[in-house]
């Protein structure tokens, strides 16, 4: 297990402060630190690697300098310390530092146990983001404004505080139950290596284009899809219940299981029900005329709302445009739910 620590060097704001004349900082000019809440993140990976004996390696992007730094935290008790430099790499802002800094933690390796620390901010942009964005990155689940971490096995405990609440949370996103209410296995990450190589496998089975045909799901190696294929077939086999993350914390708290979602569909999923539909029953037409159906994209959730762009909204029988709502109560779930649909001519505004 490896506890991998992004830091950062920044100019000392307790002495001298050195401006240039374009308004930014002239940190040539400046003492550097390591920034503060970089700090916080390694003795939260030095108190984890006191409790399990993981190795800690701290990482940085920055000029040659930034090396004094490195061997500081070394003596702090991280096991290694990585050097991201390149005179490229000069004026990044978040999107392209999180790039750096997360191809690097890549190329360190990231295993099923390995755990990314970062500071909250850096105290010389403030912006809070490359964290986030490397998670984002890496494919990895995140927990901000953490507290407190501890592990337990194969789960990971963090304790999250904020000005607005404060609370815990296990790193876990998907639960499976057999019918005595058992979980089955281990809950697993939304973002975790289990899923690699999971679309090629399904792939196999369902070519992508029927599965989005189907599903509307995109082609991300951590949707649930992928997650229910990387799960052993004698697990699926006894589920009884599926629960994401929000509503296992609502069956801790309350002992019931409830799935709360909305239906919400994609443009080219409606319009792939519209072909087949159309196809199975001819629109109607009238005195030469027929009705053509352009397109069909969904407004509103609650209740579902669709509107269908056609040619002349007159031509659009009400029969079929039962005929129509049957079909996307069928394809999407939706029998008893009240539908609402509005046909609208071509040129008309959407919704």
């Amino acid at each position: 297990m490896k506890a991998i620590v992004c830091v950062k060097q920044v100019p000392d704001t307790s002495g001298k402060v050195a401006v240039k004349p374009d308004g930014t900082l002239d940190r040539a000019s400046m003492a550097t630190i390591t920034n503060p809440d970089d700090l916080n993140a390694l003795e939260a990976a030095l108190k984890l690697k006191d409790a399990t004996g993981c190795e800690v390696v701290v990482v940085t992007m920055g000029p040659p300098p930034a090396e004094g730094m490195l061997r500081e935290l070394l003596a702090r008790g991280a096991d290694r310390a990585v050097l991201i430099s390149g005179r490229e790499f000069g004026g990044s802002d978040t999107f392209a530092t999180s790039q750096i800094i997360a191809a690097a933690v890549n190329k360190i390796g990231v295993g099923p146990e390995d755990i990314v620390f970062c500071g909250r901010q850096a105290i010389d942009g403030d912006t809070a983001q490359v964290g986030p964005q490397i998670a984002e990155k890496l494919h990895l689940p995140q927990v901000t404004y953490a507290a407190d971490i501890q592990k337990d096995g194969d789960t990971v405990t963090v304790k999250a505080s904020s000005r607005h609440c404060g609370g815990h949370t296990s790193v876990n996103q998907l639960e499976l139950y057999d019918q005595e209410g058992r979980l089955l296995g281990d809950a697993v990450a939304y973002r975790d290596s289990r899923t690699q190589g999971m679309d090629a496998k399904l792939e196999q089975t369902m070519p992508f284009t029927e599965l989005y045909r189907r599903t509307g799901i995109a082609k991300q190696p951590f949707n649930t899809v992928y997650q229910l294929m990387a799960t052993p077939r004698e697990q699926l086999d006894q589920a009884q219940d599926f629960l994401m993350i929000p509503d296992y914390l609502h069956y801790r708290l309350t002992g019931r299981k409830a799935n709360e979602y909305t239906e919400a569909s994609t443009t080219g999923m409606l319009n792939s029900v519209l072909a087949d539909a159309t196809a199975r029953v001819q629109p109607p037409t009238d005195k030469g005329r027929r009705l053509k159906i352009y397109y069909m994209t969904q407004v509103g959730v609650k209740p579902p709302h669709f509107v269908i762009f056609c040619n002349d909204a007159k031509l659009f029988h009400f029969s079929y445009q039962r005929y129509i709502e049957n079909q996307i109560r069928a394809t999407f779930g939706l029998v008893g739910t009240p539908v609402r649909i509005t046909i609208r001519q071509k040129g008309d505004k959407e919704e």
